[in-house]
């Protein structure tokens, strides 16, 4: 009987699976977007030719060295496949990794609610149905849609799924009554952790998690007894050792806060905004809706605890969640460690790290503590108010939970039919952002590629009112709106519109400006100059666009135009200084190579 019940739990999480992949099989042809072209796709280091030492060895030369080197190589896997002509094969194995990361979450949940802690706080579900419960929620959550949908966010699934994995080897090896098994699993627990290591930097949280593990379920008290362990000397020890890392503590915030120059918010906004963020983040899990979904969250910055309000009301309800989880440890452990492990996982990304304020994929790892709240929850209340209302309650309940998922599975896939194109995903995020530049800015981006340059232009000057000059949304817009303007041939126009732009910028310290993103805009605009025959202004831009990018061969070429029309114009010839000798271009051009060290 009993084995017949497991079989069924087998065949129900298959089925769990299955159903995931259905829900993201929609996907698979949705496009690349934003930071799948810097991370992997327009990196010529990932595009192997052979499986030799020397062409792996350039995997760990991206800009992400060996901190991501596990998610590089597979997306190398995937350009040596499809040979980056076919976007559906990295779609299909962003779908394997979740499925495998909801995998290892089963498993290590299987794994905690053996201990005994954790299996007597179980009064209502079975632990099957717990755990089959509890992945599937997660699972199926429409907010993961960001980590699994979104390529380059393979990153945050992949460390996901070896940290539970890692988890989940450490609790069956603490366990284990054989020796041999213990040493097996404990080394599969270390090549998991590796696999995570080098998948994402927030795998750094991974030995507080194994920890909070140790302290709550495999040796409960052992933190208490850890802290009353400790001695008067032991005190003078830890504060000696504070003191003499003070300076390189100090010089670590300096650091941080430096990051942070060229954002639009400082390090006290940043981790004031977030507690609100944090809070939003726990409605999104709540109330999944696509509507409320978005690439591009537009959230106001917090200034001061009480600026806004709702600042102050985040801060008090983290503190109340945290303060429950820590007084009802031992009551209610399920409900402790999930409070603890949510919290846990959002400490790296959301607190003073120079990061981005808001995306949905940081949830994703996180997710996994708010669900085992959510579900340990329900198993408490329904063993203290369900038991006896009706006979057959067990099978209310799961069909409950079937109803859940199959809400869950359709607003997934919904969300995902959001991602089908460019347009579409842009779209969504400006309509539901209006005032943030950057959704506004990739919106008018996706409209100049797709051909329709007189909206790119209309949505490109928004951006130039609501952007910050010189933020990356600026600078990528008016670069955009002056390509849009120059494809339709409208050279005064572009001259007209990047002069204005170039005066605002002009405003500001341009050492936060990007060297790309500032050599793209000057070409442009220098292009533009040379279609109105201004030959001086033309040649003093594209200056400007090597200091910023010196390497760029584009730019080379293009003054090689500029020097050849210039030759065919007395005018030019006299503001370049240019003869009728056709050896004196290249000659210049050599010059202008050597200043700049090319």
């Amino acid at each position: 009987m009993h084995r017949k019940g497991i079989n069924k739990s087998y065949l129900l999480f298959c089925f769990l699976l299955l159903l995931v992949a259905i829900s993201y099989s929609n996907t698979l042809y949705s496009p690349f977007i934003l930071d799948d072209y810097s991370a992997f796709i327009n990196n010529k280091n990932l595009y192997l030719e052979d499986f030799s030492f020397d062409s792996l060895a350039k995997l760990a030369k991206t800009r992400f060295g060996y901190a991501r080197v596990v998610p590089i190589t597979s997306f190398a896997l995937n350009h040596f496949i499809g040979q980056g002509k076919s976007v559906v094969n990295y779609h299909v194995t962003n779908i394997i990794i979740h499925l495998l990361a909801t995998t290892s979450l089963a498993f290590f949940m299987a794994g905690l609610l053996k201990t005994p802690t954790a299996r007597h706080s179980l009064k209502f579900f079975r632990t099957d149905y717990f755990i089959l419960g509890m992945c599937g929620l997660w699972a199926l959550a429409p907010i993961q849609t960001n980590a699994v949908t979104y390529l380059v966010q393979r990153m945050t699934s992949m460390v996901a799924m070896f940290y539970l994995a890692s988890c989940g080897f450490y609790v069956h090896a603490r366990l284990a009554n054989s020796g041999l098994t213990r040493i097996i699993l404990y080394v599969f627990c270390l090549l998991a952790a590796m696999g995570a290591l080098f998948s994402k930097e927030n795998s750094g949280t991974l030995p507080a998690a194994i920890l909070l593990v140790e302290c709550m379920f495999i040796s409960p008290g052992l933190g208490l007894r850890m802290v009353k362990s400790i001695r008067w000397y032991h005190w003078l020890i830890i504060l000696t050792g504070l003191i003499l890392v003070f300076p390189v503590i100090e010089n670590f915030v300096h650091l941080r806060a430096a990051g942070f120059y060229g954002r639009h918010f400082t390090l006290s906004e940043r981790m004031l905004t977030e507690l609100r963020i944090i809070v939003f983040y726990m409605s999104l899990l709540l109330l999944p809706l696509p509507s409320r979904m978005n690439l591009e969250h537009d959230f106001l910055l917090s200034t001061t605890l009480f600026s806004p309000l709702s600042t102050f009301w985040s801060l008090l309800l983290i503190g109340v969640l945290l303060g429950a989880g820590f007084f009802y440890r031992k009551k209610q452990p399920l409900i402790s460690f999930g409070t603890f492990w949510f919290f846990l996982h959002l400490v790296i990304e959301s607190s003073f790290i120079p990061l981005e304020l808001i995306f949905e994929h940081r949830v994703y790892l996180p997710a996994v503590g708010f669900f085992l709240v959510i579900v340990a929850l329900m198993d408490h209340l329904l063993a203290r108010f369900a038991t006896n209302c009706h006979p057959e309650i067990n099978k209310v309940v799961f069909l409950l939970f079937v109803i859940i998922l199959s809400v869950s599975s359709i607003l997934t896939s919904v969300r995902n039919n959001d991602w089908r194109d460019k347009i579409a995903l842009y779209r969504d995020s400006m309509e539901k952002s209006p005032a943030k530049p950057r959704a506004v800015s990739n919106y008018a981006m996706a409209l100049g590629k797709a051909g329709r340059y007189d909206e790119c232009v209309k949505y490109g000057l928004q951006v130039q009112s609501l952007g910050v000059q010189g933020y990356e949304d600026y600078m990528n817009s008016a670069t955009n709106t002056l390509s849009c303007l120059l494809l339709q041939d409208k050279s005064e126009e572009a001259v007209k519109i990047g002069e204005q732009i170039r005066h605002k910028i002009l405003q500001k310290n341009l050492e936060y400006i990007a060297a790309g993103a500032m050599s793209k805009y000057m070409f442009n605009l220098a292009t533009a100059y040379t279609e109105e025959k201004l030959y001086r202004k033309a040649y003093e831009t594209f200056q400007i666009a090597l200091f910023r990018a010196p390497y760029d061969i584009d730019t080379y070429q293009a003054i090689n135009r500029l020097f050849l029309a210039a030759q065919k114009d007395e005018q030019g010839k006299r503001e370049l200084d240019i003869e009728e000798d056709f050896s004196e271009i290249p000659l210049k051009l050599a010059g202008i190579a050597y200043n700049y060290r090319q």
